[in-house]
């Protein structure tokens, strides 16, 4: 797959966010993917989930403790199997009512049209105090 088509399949999974279609993303992923976000415990959606089955956790976990305000990627850069994006995430904390907005990089790599690892790397300083009360 080209570079060109990588970051098209990503930027089409970003948009299927924006549109809250979360099947769309699953099935962009292959079976065994390693899905992680490099994030403290006190964020929700931080951690590792291995395998396709496993994701929707990670999209229930967002969706159940934040009302997303702001979903930006910034920068899409290609090399082979590999897309780097950064760029920006704000939401609400349900629980608290506080907001937050922190810049991130999400690492994607991509075989034979599907992903099979996504590694997201946070500014968590600036989200962990909307969590606490």
């Amino acid at each position: 797959m080209s570079e060109d088509a990588n970051v098209k399949t990503v930027q089409s999974m970003y948009e299927a966010f924006g549109r809250g279609d979360i099947a769309y993303i699953l099935d962009q992923l292959a079976d065994d993917v390693v899905w992680e976000n490099k994030a403290p415990r006190k964020i929700p959606w931080g951690g590792s989930y291995a395998g396709r089955d496993r994701v929707p956790a990670f999209f229930d976990a967002i969706s159940s403790t934040v009302d997303t305000e702001l979903f930006t990627p910034e920068e899409f850069i290609a090399q082979g199997d590999k897309v780097v994006v950064t760029g920006r995430f704000g939401a609400k904390v349900k629980s608290t009512g506080k907001s937050f907005t922190f810049d991130w990089v999400m690492i994607w790599t991509l075989k034979d049209q599907k992903v099979t690892s996504y590694i997201q790397f946070l500014d968590s300083e600036a989200a962990l105090p909307a969590f606490s009360p």
